[in-house]
């Protein structure tokens, strides 16, 4: 699938944000309205397994979690004792991805292709509404390539930190960021753009 193929330098990217350079940074993006259910849910999950300091076994950590609008005012009074939490209403998508270690995500089309293109694993909560289910199959395929890990939103609670602990590790986040890439769209608006010059010549 076509993304936007940008990419900005980590640290640009970082300081775009208002992020520091050195914990592992984790992005929440359940898309640009935002997630309800990963609004309710993983501020405090994330919480419990980082603690006030925000520290995972591997070191610090930073979240990076776009809310959608509509949802900021109630995400934000949540984390204020947070210092390593941010929440945004809205994010610029190429920042975000660029500066990201590791994801907590829907699993729609575009934001696993954009996963894809920038190389990020992810922890993926797919939407149980989906048509057809397609969501839960998109994360599996994801999975089953070794880009991702699937938690079904029945079971955020049990087994959301978990999966992020897991992905944390930096020699299982290495291993499906090889993944991830393995997946990468890159160039394919332009493949497209040829097969349509193609077929009107």
């Amino acid at each position: 699938m076509p993304v936007r193929e940008q990419r900005l330098p980590r640290a640009e990217a970082l300081a775009r944000l208002g992020l520091r350079d050195g914990p592992l940074t984790l992005l929440i993006m359940g898309g640009s309205q935002g997630s309800l259910a990963l609004n309710n849910a993983v501020p405090d999950i994330l919480r419990e397994i980082f603690g006030p300091e925000g520290r995972s076994p591997e070191g610090p950590v930073q979240v990076l979690h776009s809310t959608g609008p509509r949802w900021l005012e109630e995400v934000a009074p949540r984390v204020a004792d947070l210092p390593w939490y941010r929440p945004v209403g809205y994010t610029d998508a190429v920042a975000a991805w660029s500066a990201s270690d590791l994801a907590i995500t829907r699993a729609g089309t575009g934001t696993l292709a954009e996963a894809a293109f920038h190389g990020i694993p992810l922890v993926m909560v797919p939407l149980p509404e989906s048509a057809e289910n397609h969501q839960f199959h998109n994360a599996l395929s994801v999975q089953e390539a070794g880009a991702g890990r699937v938690v079904e939103q029945a079971d955020l609670a049990g087994k959301l930190g978990g999966a992020v602990l897991e992905c944390a590790v930096p020699g299982t986040r290495a291993a499906m960021r090889e993944a991830a890439c393995s997946r990468s769209p890159a160039g394919a608006a332009g493949r497209f753009a040829d097969l349509v010059e193609r077929h009107l010549r």
